[in-house]
C-alpha cells in the first residue's frame, strides 16, 4: 500500500509537555505499526489542556481502527479514496499524523472541538489542519466511529485477525475488565495473603479473585475451592497468563521473586499490584518498570497507608505546615520473629530493612516531601537470637534529605513489638503511635504540640487491603496512573540497597544521586472500608503469622 500521496504537508504541533507518551513500534504480520500509549497529563496546546480522561472513551476505537487501516488493503483504500465529505476524511488525516508525528499529536488534533465535517474546502483548514469550526457542520467523533464501524467491522474475517488485535490491544494498553469488577489472581498465599488480602477484596465494591497461582498443593486445593479459584502451580504461570482468567494479579511472593512474576505479566498487559518491597536490587525495579512502561498496563505497589485516613492527615497537615518546617524524623518498628519464617532464614533480602523499613523510609519521604542524599546505617546482632540467619538482626538508620532534613530510624526482629514515628518542626510537634500496623483492634492516632497546646486524634479502623485494592481496580477502570507507582517502589528500594551497603562498609556514608518525585499521597486517596474478618484457619506453609507477639 502506498500512503505517501495522502500525506498533506503541515507545520509540527507546537506540543508543550513533559509527560507526552513514547511511541513504540511493533511488527505484526509484516507490518510494523506505531503503537500508542496513552499518558498525556496536563498537557497544553494553542491555548487548550487536555488530559488523558477528555479522550479515553475513544481511544479503543481509534486504535483498532488505525490497526486495520494498516492491515487491510480493503480498508487502506476506502480512507486514501474517501472524499472531503467522507467520515473517512478525519480518518486519514489522524492517521497520517500517527504515521508521521506521533498518537499524542493525532488525539490533540481531534480535540477540541471533536470534529468531522461534511463539505470542506482546503482554504478552510487552519495551520494545523484542522477545520475551521464556524464555517462547517461539526459531529462528534463517537458518531464517526459509529457509522464507520460498520464498513471496517466486515472485514474482519478471521477469529485469528479478531485475537490479534485483542491480544495487541491487552499487551500495550492493558487489559480492561470485561465486567464491573477487576478479576485478581493471587501469587503465593502466605500470611499475608490469607489473613489480610483476601477478606479485604471481599470488602471492596470493584473487585474480586478468580485465580490462585501457589506452589503448595494444600493451599491450591482448599482455597481454590473455598473461594472458587481457577489453580496453578509457579511453573504453571504462562499459562495462567494465557488463559486470561484474571484482569490483574496481586503479587505477594518474597521479595527476590517479584520479578520473576511481574515482568511477564506486565508484559502481557496485566495490571499488578505488587507487595513492597518493589524487589531486591534497583536492576530489578528497573526491568519491573521498563516491563509496565511497554505494556501500558498499571504497575502500584502495595503502601495501604497511602489509603489510611490517618496517616493522609499527618502528611497533609505536615504539608500545609502546621508545624512549621518540618526537620526530624524519627521512627522505631520491632517485632520478634519466629524462627521457622522464611523471613528468618534469608539473610538481609529479607531481613528487618526489606520487611519493616519500607514503612519509616516510604512515610518520611512523602511527609518531607522529598528523597534522601545520604544514607548511613549502623547494625547490631542480638545474643541469643541465632536462629536468625543474618549478619543483623536490629539497624539503625540516618537519612539526610536537601535542606539539611533528618530522618532516623531503627527497625529490628529482636525485641518485643513496638512502632511510631515522631515529627519536630520549627514551629510543632507530631507523633504517631500506632503508625504502621493494621488489623482487629488498630486505630492510626496522633499526638500533636504547638506552641505549647496539646491535642489529640484517633482515626476510625479500616481494612488497609481493602482499600488499596478498591483504589487500584478504580485506576484500572478509570485508566487513571496510581499515586503509588513503580518510581515510588523504585525510590525505596534505592534507599534500602544504600543501607545494605552502608552495613557492608562497617557505616559509611553513601551519598545518593537528587531526584525530584512529583506525585505525593493525598487525602482524596483515603478509603474507608470496614475491616474485613479474616478466616479462623488458615492453611499450608507459611500461612501463620510471622512474629510470636
Amino acid at each position: 500500500m502506498n500512503k505517501e500521496s495522502s500525506t498533506s504537508k503541515r507545520s509540527p504541533l507546537n506540543i508543550q509537555s513533559s509527560q507526552l507518551s513514547s511511541q513504540p513500534e511493533i511488527t505484526i504480520d509484516g507490518h510494523t505499526l506505531r503503537w500508542p500509549k496513552f499518558q498525556i497529563h496536563n498537557t497544553t496546546f494553542e491555548g487548550q489542556s487536555y488530559s488523558v480522561g477528555d479522550t479515553c472513551n475513544v481511544d479503543s476505537g481509534l486504535f483498532v481502527l488505525y490497526f486495520l487501516y494498516r492491515t487491510d488493503p480493503d480498508i487502506a483504500d476506502d480512507i486514501l479514496n474517501a472524499r472531503e465529505t467522507s467520515p473517512y476524511a478525519i480518518l486519514r488525516k489522524m492517521f497520517d499524523l500517527v504515521d508521521t508525528e506521533g498518537w499524542d499529536a493525532a488525539r490533540i488534533f481531534c480535540h477540541p472541538p471533536l470534529i468531522i465535517v461534511d463539505i470542506v474546502t482546503p482554504e478552510e483548514e487552519d495551520k494545523y489542519g484542522r477545520y475551521k469550526a464556524n464555517d462547517v457542520r461539526i459531529r462528534d467523533v463517537k458518531r464517526v466511529l459509529r457509522v464507520g464501524s460498520v464498513n471496517f467491522i466486515a472485514h474482519l474475517k478471521t477469529k485469528e485477525l479478531m485475537d490479534t488485535v485483542k491480544d495487541a490491544v491487552n499487551t500495550l494498553l492493558g487489559r480492561k475488565p470485561t465486567g464491573p469488577k477487576v478479576r485478581y489472581g493471587i501469587v503465593a498465599a502466605g500470611w499475608i495473603t490469607q489473613a489480610a488480602f483476601i477478606p479485604g477484596v471481599g470488602q471492596t465494591s470493584n473487585s474480586i479473585i478468580t485465580v490462585l497461582v501457589s506452589d503448595d498443593a494444600e493451599k491450591r486445593d482448599k482455597l481454590g475451592k473455598e473461594y472458587n479459584l481457577k489453580p496453578y502451580t509457579y511453573d504453571q504461570f504462562s499459562q495462567a497468563l494465557e488463559d486470561g482468567h484474571c484482569d490483574a494479579f496481586y503479587i505477594a511472593t518474597p521479595n527476590n521473586q517479584h520479578r520473576k512474576f511481574a515482568v511477564p505479566a506486565l508484559e502481557k498487559g496485566y495490571h499488578v499490584l505488587l507487595e513492597k518491597p518493589m524487589e531486591v536490587t534497583e536492576e530489578d525495579c528497573e526491568a519491573i518498570l521498563a516491563a509496565q512502561k511497554k505494556s501500558g498496563a498499571k504497575l502500584m505497589i502495595a503502601y495501604r497507608l497511602h489509603h489510611e485516613p490517618g496517616t493522609l492527615d499527618v502528611i497533609d497537615r505536615v504539608r500545609k505546615g502546621d508545624f512549621g518546617d518540618p526537620r526530624i524524623f524519627s521512627s522505631i518498628f520491632t517485632q520478634d520473629m519466629k524462627p521457622e519464617n522464611h523471613r528468618a532464614k534469608h539473610g538481609f533480602d529479607t531481613g528487618p530493612i526489606p520487611d519493616l523499613g519500607p514503612y519509616p523510609i516510604n512515610a518520611v519521604r512523602n511527609i518531607f516531601g522529598l528523597e534522601p542524599n545520604e544514607v548511613t546505617a549502623i547494625g547490631f546482632k542480638t545474643p541469643g537470637r541465632e536462629f536468625l540467619q543474618m549478619e543483623h538482626d536490629t539497624i539503625s538508620v540516618t537519612l539526610r534529605f536537601p535542606g539539611d532534613r533528618m530522618a532516623q530510624f531503627v527497625v529490628g526482629y529482636a525485641s518485643r513489638p513496638s512502632e511510631g514515628y515522631k515529627i519536630v518542626g520549627t514551629g510543632g510537634e507530631i507523633e504517631v503511635n500506632p503508625s504502621y500496623g493494621f488489623g482487629s483492634g488498630v486505630k492510626i492516632a496522633y499526638k500533636t504540640k504547638i506552641s505549647g497546646k496539646e491535642d489529640s486524634k484517633t482515626f476510625p479502623e479500616t481494612d488497609h487491603f481493602g482499600g488499596e485494592t478498591e483504589y487500584f481496580s478504580e485506576c484500572i477502570l478509570n485508566n487513571v496512573d496510581p499515586e503509588t507507582d513503580g518510581e515510588d517502589g523504585l525510590l525505596d528500594v534505592r534507599v534500602i540497597v544504600a543501607i545494605k551497603e552502608s552495613l557492608k562498609a562497617n557505616g559509611k556514608t553513601i551519598k545518593l544521586e537528587p531526584h525530584e518525585r512529583k506525585k505525593r499521597p493525598t487525602l482524596d486517596q483515603a478509603k474507608t472500608l470496614s475491616l474485613g474478618k479474616a478466616p479462623k484457619a488458615l492453611i499450608g506453609r507459611d500461612s501463620q503469622k510471622p512474629t510470636i507477639a
